[in-house]
């Protein structure tokens, strides 16, 4: 039936309730061990010492003239599915409109045509979540590549369970965003 080819009937699919109850709990478990990090830093006794001296380090990622963990964390709310739905909604939507910067998604200004995605979520909280995602449970100093890396896995599987083997596969890269030396699509096998 068409319903069963809409792309929200595909992202259920392919992102089931149970992987968004995942990235849910792993982010608001990451949330609680940065909230954690930022108590153990106001104690100079357990920043210097003891089982949480490596914890409290700052990651290499981040720049010395940032707070680590950000400040913002200390009031942070947990993640709740629906804020997950929303986020990831926001992140389609920025590859689908591309626009100079994130900033600019949230803004009033006619010439970006007033969007309306702060109805939806603020600024602010699509940042806070973005810094603190988790598609996995799992250390919190891990770099983007691992952060995703078996999450991505997990996806293939689920591509290559539904790939219908003997059929020929097109991809335009004008439809999907993509930095492809082709000009126009690539064929391989599924």
């Amino acid at each position: 039936s068409n319903e069963d080819a809409g792309p929200l009937f595909l992202f259920k699919k392919f992102m089931p309730d149970s992987t968004l109850n995942e990235i849910v709990e792993a982010t608001n478990a990451r949330l609680e061990l940065l909230q954690l990090i930022q108590l153990v830093k106001t104690m100079d006794y357990m920043k210097r010492e003891g089982m949480f001296h490596n914890l409290t380090r700052r990651p290499p990622w981040v720049s010395s003239d940032k707070h680590w963990p950000p400040e913002y964390i200390r009031g942070m709310e947990k993640v709740t599915r629906r804020d997950i739905e929303v986020y990831i909604g926001i992140v389609f939507f920025m590859g689908h409109t591309v626009l100079p910067s994130i900033d600019d998604y949230w803004s009033t200004d006619i010439l970006f045509g007033q969007l309306s995605i702060s109805s939806y979520m603020s600024r602010d909280r699509f940042r806070h979540i973005r810094s603190v995602l988790q598609l996995k449970k799992g250390c919190v100093h891990l770099s983007a590549k691992e952060k995703i890396a078996s999450w991505l896995d997990d996806f293939g599987e689920r591509c290559h369970d539904e790939a219908d083997h003997g059929m020929r596969v097109s991809i335009d890269e004008q439809t999907i965003g993509c930095k492809s030396r082709w000009t126009r699509h690539t064929t391989r096998n599924a």
